[in-house]
Protein backbone atom coordinates (compact mmCIF):
# COMPACT_ATOMS: atom_id res chain seq x y z
CA UNK A 1 0.00 0.00 0.00
CA UNK A 2 1.49 3.61 -0.95
CA UNK A 3 2.20 6.01 1.68
CA UNK A 4 -1.14 8.17 2.62
CA UNK A 5 -0.53 12.00 3.35
CA UNK A 6 -2.93 13.74 5.28
CA UNK A 7 -3.26 17.94 6.18
CA UNK A 8 -3.25 18.11 9.87
CA UNK A 9 -2.38 21.92 10.66
CA UNK A 10 -1.19 25.04 8.85
CA UNK A 11 2.56 25.13 8.48
CA UNK A 12 4.78 28.29 8.34
CA UNK A 13 6.02 29.50 5.81
CA UNK A 14 9.65 29.04 6.98
CA UNK A 15 8.57 25.07 8.18
CA UNK A 16 6.92 24.44 5.04
CA UNK A 17 9.64 25.08 2.33
CA UNK A 18 12.12 23.06 4.89
CA UNK A 19 9.12 20.34 4.64
CA UNK A 20 9.34 20.36 0.75
CA UNK A 21 12.78 20.74 0.80
CA UNK A 22 13.16 17.22 2.63
CA UNK A 23 10.59 15.64 0.88
CA UNK A 24 11.82 16.55 -2.19
CA UNK A 25 14.91 15.39 -1.21
CA UNK A 26 13.39 11.82 -0.20
CA UNK A 27 11.95 11.83 -3.29
CA UNK A 28 15.30 11.51 -5.41
CA UNK A 29 16.85 9.44 -3.30
CA UNK A 30 14.13 7.24 -3.82
CA UNK A 31 14.73 7.37 -7.24
CA UNK A 32 18.63 7.39 -7.49
CA UNK A 33 19.02 3.67 -8.54
CA UNK A 34 20.55 4.15 -12.15
CA UNK A 35 20.74 1.96 -15.45
CA UNK A 36 24.40 0.84 -14.59
CA UNK A 37 23.03 -0.14 -11.13
CA UNK A 38 20.42 -1.99 -12.03
CA UNK A 39 22.43 -3.72 -14.49
CA UNK A 40 25.17 -4.70 -12.02
CA UNK A 41 22.19 -6.11 -9.71
CA UNK A 42 21.13 -8.56 -12.74
CA UNK A 43 24.27 -9.72 -13.20
CA UNK A 44 24.95 -10.10 -9.44
CA UNK A 45 21.23 -12.15 -9.31
CA UNK A 46 22.28 -14.08 -12.46
CA UNK A 47 25.27 -15.59 -10.75
CA UNK A 48 23.10 -16.52 -7.40
CA UNK A 49 20.87 -18.62 -9.72
CA UNK A 50 17.99 -16.42 -10.06
CA UNK A 51 17.15 -16.24 -13.73
CA UNK A 52 13.77 -14.65 -13.65
CA UNK A 53 14.33 -11.37 -11.18
CA UNK A 54 17.96 -11.05 -13.49
CA UNK A 55 15.72 -9.90 -16.52
CA UNK A 56 13.30 -7.99 -14.04
CA UNK A 57 16.72 -6.12 -13.28
CA UNK A 58 17.63 -6.18 -16.90
CA UNK A 59 14.70 -4.70 -18.18
CA UNK A 60 14.69 -2.17 -15.64
CA UNK A 61 17.92 -0.80 -17.04
CA UNK A 62 16.90 -0.49 -20.33
CA UNK A 63 13.24 1.28 -19.56
CA UNK A 64 16.03 4.18 -18.11
CA UNK A 65 18.63 3.59 -20.84
CA UNK A 66 17.02 2.59 -23.93
CA UNK A 67 20.24 2.77 -25.00
CA UNK A 68 22.08 0.73 -22.88
CA UNK A 69 23.34 -2.00 -24.96
CA UNK A 70 25.11 -4.26 -22.15
CA UNK A 71 21.70 -4.83 -20.19
CA UNK A 72 20.43 -5.39 -23.71
CA UNK A 73 23.69 -8.42 -24.29
CA UNK A 74 22.87 -9.62 -20.64
CA UNK A 75 19.19 -10.23 -20.61
CA UNK A 76 19.70 -12.24 -23.96
CA UNK A 77 22.41 -13.73 -21.94
CA UNK A 78 19.84 -15.19 -19.52
CA UNK A 79 17.22 -16.10 -21.93
CA UNK A 80 19.34 -17.87 -23.89
CA UNK A 81 20.32 -19.97 -20.58
CA UNK A 82 16.40 -20.36 -20.16
CA UNK A 83 16.32 -21.71 -23.80
CA UNK A 84 13.73 -18.30 -24.51
CA UNK A 85 15.86 -17.97 -27.81
CA UNK A 86 13.22 -16.23 -29.55
CA UNK A 87 13.78 -13.79 -27.04
CA UNK A 88 17.52 -13.98 -27.00
CA UNK A 89 17.48 -13.35 -30.88
CA UNK A 90 15.45 -9.85 -30.06
CA UNK A 91 18.24 -8.73 -27.62
CA UNK A 92 21.11 -9.21 -28.99
CA UNK A 93 19.99 -8.04 -32.26
CA UNK A 94 19.05 -4.90 -30.61
CA UNK A 95 22.70 -4.73 -29.28
CA UNK A 96 24.02 -5.45 -32.45
CA UNK A 97 22.14 -2.37 -33.28
CA UNK A 98 23.26 0.04 -30.42
CA UNK A 99 26.59 -1.68 -31.32
CA UNK A 100 28.10 -3.06 -34.83
CA UNK A 101 31.28 -4.05 -33.05
CA UNK A 102 30.16 -6.21 -30.53
CA UNK A 103 31.33 -9.53 -31.55
CA UNK A 104 30.37 -11.57 -28.72
CA UNK A 105 26.60 -9.92 -29.34
CA UNK A 106 26.56 -11.08 -33.19
CA UNK A 107 28.35 -14.81 -31.99
CA UNK A 108 25.48 -15.02 -29.41
CA UNK A 109 22.61 -14.06 -31.53
CA UNK A 110 24.00 -16.66 -34.32
CA UNK A 111 23.79 -19.09 -31.79
CA UNK A 112 20.27 -18.55 -30.77
CA UNK A 113 19.16 -18.80 -34.29
CA UNK A 114 21.17 -22.14 -34.79
CA UNK A 115 19.07 -23.50 -31.92
CA UNK A 116 16.16 -22.06 -33.44
CA UNK A 117 17.14 -24.04 -36.57
CA UNK A 118 17.47 -20.76 -38.62
CA UNK A 119 20.79 -21.91 -40.13
CA UNK A 120 20.97 -19.30 -42.51
CA UNK A 121 20.67 -16.37 -40.05
CA UNK A 122 23.21 -17.87 -37.73
CA UNK A 123 25.82 -18.09 -40.42
CA UNK A 124 24.69 -14.44 -41.10
CA UNK A 125 26.20 -13.10 -37.30
CA UNK A 126 28.81 -15.72 -37.08
CA UNK A 127 30.19 -14.19 -40.12
CA UNK A 128 29.65 -10.53 -39.09
CA UNK A 129 31.41 -12.12 -35.42
CA UNK A 130 34.20 -13.25 -37.24
CA UNK A 131 34.47 -10.23 -39.23
CA UNK A 132 35.08 -8.28 -36.29
CA UNK A 133 37.07 -10.94 -34.70
CA UNK A 134 38.97 -12.82 -36.83
CA UNK A 135 39.94 -15.18 -34.91
CA UNK A 136 37.56 -16.03 -33.35
CA UNK A 137 37.48 -19.83 -33.22
CA UNK A 138 34.42 -20.58 -31.43
CA UNK A 139 32.45 -18.09 -34.56
CA UNK A 140 34.06 -19.94 -37.09
CA UNK A 141 33.39 -23.57 -35.39
CA UNK A 142 29.46 -22.63 -35.11
CA UNK A 143 29.65 -21.45 -38.46
CA UNK A 144 30.82 -24.29 -39.67
CA UNK A 145 28.14 -26.85 -37.96
CA UNK A 146 25.72 -24.40 -39.34
CA UNK A 147 26.98 -25.16 -43.13
CA UNK A 148 27.03 -28.64 -42.65
CA UNK A 149 23.30 -28.79 -41.88
CA UNK A 150 22.74 -26.70 -45.32
CA UNK A 151 25.04 -29.39 -46.75
CA UNK A 152 27.56 -26.60 -47.74
CA UNK A 153 30.24 -29.01 -46.87
CA UNK A 154 33.10 -27.19 -48.32
CA UNK A 155 32.52 -23.96 -46.51
CA UNK A 156 31.78 -25.93 -43.62
CA UNK A 157 35.90 -27.72 -43.89
CA UNK A 158 36.87 -24.19 -44.51
CA UNK A 159 35.81 -23.03 -41.15
CA UNK A 160 37.12 -26.12 -39.62
CA UNK A 161 40.01 -25.63 -40.98
CA UNK A 162 40.28 -22.01 -39.78
CA UNK A 163 39.76 -23.41 -36.47
CA UNK A 164 42.70 -25.96 -36.47
CA UNK A 165 44.98 -22.99 -37.43
CA UNK A 166 43.92 -21.16 -34.66
CA UNK A 167 43.55 -23.91 -31.84
CA UNK A 168 45.62 -27.01 -33.39
CA UNK A 169 44.50 -29.83 -30.99
CA UNK A 170 40.83 -28.89 -31.39
CA UNK A 171 39.61 -32.71 -31.41
CA UNK A 172 35.91 -31.62 -32.42
CA UNK A 173 37.25 -29.53 -35.35
CA UNK A 174 39.09 -32.56 -36.28
CA UNK A 175 35.80 -34.75 -35.86
CA UNK A 176 33.91 -32.37 -37.78
CA UNK A 177 35.60 -32.05 -40.51
CA UNK A 178 36.06 -35.28 -40.79
CA UNK A 179 32.41 -35.55 -41.52
CA UNK A 180 32.01 -33.14 -43.55
CA UNK A 181 34.73 -34.43 -45.82
CA UNK A 182 32.83 -37.94 -45.64
CA UNK A 183 29.54 -36.41 -46.13
CA UNK A 184 31.33 -34.67 -49.54
CA UNK A 185 32.19 -37.62 -50.74
CA UNK A 186 35.88 -37.71 -49.59
CA UNK A 187 36.53 -40.94 -47.33
CA UNK A 188 40.65 -40.62 -47.25
CA UNK A 189 40.12 -36.97 -45.97
CA UNK A 190 37.81 -37.74 -43.43
CA UNK A 191 39.51 -40.85 -42.17
CA UNK A 192 42.86 -38.70 -41.69
CA UNK A 193 41.31 -36.56 -39.52
CA UNK A 194 39.05 -39.20 -37.45
CA UNK A 195 42.68 -40.67 -36.79
CA UNK A 196 44.24 -37.43 -35.77
CA UNK A 197 41.42 -36.59 -33.41
CA UNK A 198 41.65 -40.59 -31.88
CA UNK A 199 45.23 -39.79 -31.56
CA UNK A 200 44.32 -36.65 -29.45
CA UNK A 201 41.78 -38.99 -27.40
CA UNK A 202 38.93 -38.68 -29.09
CA UNK A 203 37.68 -41.97 -28.34
CA UNK A 204 34.03 -41.09 -29.52
CA UNK A 205 35.91 -41.46 -33.59
CA UNK A 206 36.69 -44.89 -32.93
CA UNK A 207 33.30 -46.09 -33.97
CA UNK A 208 33.88 -44.38 -37.74
CA UNK A 209 37.53 -45.45 -38.10
CA UNK A 210 35.90 -49.01 -37.49
CA UNK A 211 33.31 -48.23 -39.79
CA UNK A 212 34.86 -46.10 -42.88
CA UNK A 213 38.60 -46.67 -42.44
CA UNK A 214 39.51 -50.36 -42.67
Amino acid sequence: MGVMFSIDRILPVKNIVISLVIFASLFSLAYTQTAEEYNEQGMRTFKSGNNEESINLFTRAVEINPDFEKAYYNRGFVYMALQNYSKAVSDFEKTTELNIYFAKAYYNCGLAYYHLEDYSKSIHNFTKAVEIDTVYAKAYYNRGLAYSHLKEYANAISDYSKVISIIPNNIDAYYNRGRAYCDSGNIIKACEDWQIAYSMGGTETKELLDKHCK
